[in-house]
């Protein structure tokens, strides 16, 4: 493995080399990496974590040594999770240094509101910004065309913006021909607006880095303020949360000043996919956006390939770096050697993955030419396809994304459920016609009773303003979602009699599913 890791650092040394590396090398070639890097990352992390060793024995596993082979890893080896691993293990047992030897960490506010930090150690992020350089060069040119980059992810200890801002510095001093300026105004609207009229059009392009939520207003107020985004060549990077075809076509259309959204929108939006106990999983690409606009628009091929009838989120991985696995058909585990190692951890994403193969044969099978698409759909000439699997992500299992934020269902509960009137509650993102997100929240009233309806329009108002200061004192990624995005945060409450509404299903399951 350390011939595998000293050939990736000479190839990734040098764009010309990793893009040459990252187009070349066969789907296979990548499989048996990953699987040569996760064994080795099993075995130092049961050697050097105190809580992971542990946590082996108490689960059956006393000598890691035997576990020599992926099928013994997958039969083997326990699933770790929040609250089964993490959260039984001081911090200084769940690290794979001292602490003093991190070199960074991000901030979640986890399900109780109290932060949780995840480190990250000096050696797990080196080839990061040499990847992603060759990501956008390869979708974007950033080799040929300047490009003011613009981060309006929220700074601070939040993964995203942190991990974005550094990234695209490192590309940017890694190579000193590059035309990448990298703009922070962070999560400001009123200074993300100046930046883009004082300076967009002195590059050749620009790119709005951020949530999508926030983003969305981004489009909307700059054209209020007088910005043509149509006379800029704009790129849009989202992470985060999970962006719908709705969101697609109604800021497409706001840039090309069109009432239908064109193609160009293979070239223009991107996807990172990461989160701040894993980091950055997985990029979109415009082979990703090309199989995603055929889910959306081919059900059947959807409904095979990802379980579903409407498109996930998708993009690709390097195995190398994160081994994903597909449990029961719906979730996401992964394991990754960093700061606090993860192996077979539930990181709590409904989803899969696809392998590169697998996919290309679907798409054969289903009469699509990748080769042709991508031409049709005016992608640069230079643009090559990586053959890298793919993980696609619908949602997360135990929460709701909210302008970037987790809400979960526990953090609700106490309000709702001390008022005598009600029985039940769900939560629920929704989109309005033009393809703003809306945070929901249904409630159920108990048996029997019955409220006049001028008091249930006073009661549910009460709720709104009831509900929002509370999840804004239980959980600081809500909080600062808030003060970025308010108008996504506030939350829609409707009020439905006992087994109406969406409430009607919970009379045939054992258990009430608390977001829908």
């Amino acid at each position: 493995m350390k011939i595998g890791n000293l050939m990736q650092k000479f190839f990734m040394s040098n764009p010309k080399r990793a893009m040459w590396f990252l187009s070349t090398m066969p789907a296979s070639f990548w499989e048996k990496q990953g699987k040569k890097k996760l064994l080795i990352s099993f075995h130092e992390a049961a050697e050097k974590v105190p809580a992971y060793k542990d946590f082996l024995k108490k689960n059956g596993l006393k000598d890691h040594t035997k576990i020599k082979t992926i099928e013994n890893f997958k039969e083997y080896v326990p699933i770790t999770n929040k609250k089964q691993y993490f959260n039984r293990y001081r911090r200084e047992q769940l690290l794979s240094a001292p602490i003093q030897e991190m070199y960074n960490f991000a901030t979640t506010s986890g399900t109780t509101g109290e932060p949780v930090f995840w480190f990250r150690d000096k050696n797990q992020d080196w080839i990061l910004p040499k990847y992603v350089r060759v990501v956008y060069q390869n979708c974007w040119e950033i080799d040929k065309k300047s490009t003011l980059w613009i981060v309006t992810y929220a700074l601070g200890p939040w993964i995203a913006g942190e991990l974005n801002t550094w990234l695209m510095k490192q590309v940017s001093l890694d190579d000193p021909k590059l035309q990448l300026t990298i703009a922070t105004p962070g999560a400001n609207l009123d200074h993300v607006l100046y930046c883009i009229k004082k300076l967009a059009e002195d590059y050749d392009q620009i790119v709005i880095a951020g949530y999508p939520s926030f983003i969305k207003l981004v489009i909307n107020e700059g054209k209020n303020n007088g910005i043509n985004w149509e006379k800029l060549s704009v790129k849009i990077q989202t992470g985060g949360e999970a962006v719908s075809d709705n969101w697609k076509s109604a800021v497409m259309c706001q840039l090309t000043d069109q009432k239908k959204p064109n193609s160009d929108s293979i070239n223009t939006l991107l996807d990172v996919y990461g989160t701040a106990d894993a980091g950055g999983i997985g990029f979109g690409s415009l082979l990703t956006n090309i199989i995603r606009k055929i889910a959306s628009e081919d059900k059947k091929f959807c409904k095979q390939l990802f379980g579903e009838d409407y498109a996930p989120s998708i993009v690709q991985y390097n195995p190398s770096a994160y081994y994903i696995e597909m449990l029961n058909e719906d979730h996401i585990v992964l394991s990754s050697y960093s700061g606090v190692p993860l192996i077979r951890y539930d990181i709590e994403d409904v989803g899969g993955i696809v392998p590169y193969n697998k996919m290309l044969k679907a798409l054969d099978d289903n009469g699509y030419d990748i080769q042709k698409l991508l031409t049709e759909n005016n992608t640069p000439k230079s643009y090559k396809v990586w053959r890298l699997p793919f993980v696609y992500v619908y949602s997360r299992q135990q929460a709701l994304s909210i302008a970037s934020a987790n809400v979960y269902p526990s953090q609700i509960e106490k309000i709702v459920l001390s008022a005598e009137q009600f029985n039940g509650y769900k939560l629920s993102k929704t989109e309005d016609e033009h393809g703003n997100s809306q945070f929901v929240i249904y409630l159920e009233l108990k048996k029997n009773a019955k409220i006049e309806n001028e008091k249930l329009l006073t009661l549910s108002e009460h709720y709104v303003l009831a509900i929002l200061n509370h999840l804004k004192k239980v959980n600081t990624d809500f909080n600062q979602a808030c003060i970025e995005d308010l108008a996504t945060c506030l939350p829609i409450v409707k009020i439905y009699p006992f087994r109406d509404g969406p409430f009607a299903e919970d009379s045939n399951r054992t258990k009430p599913r608390l977001i829908v």
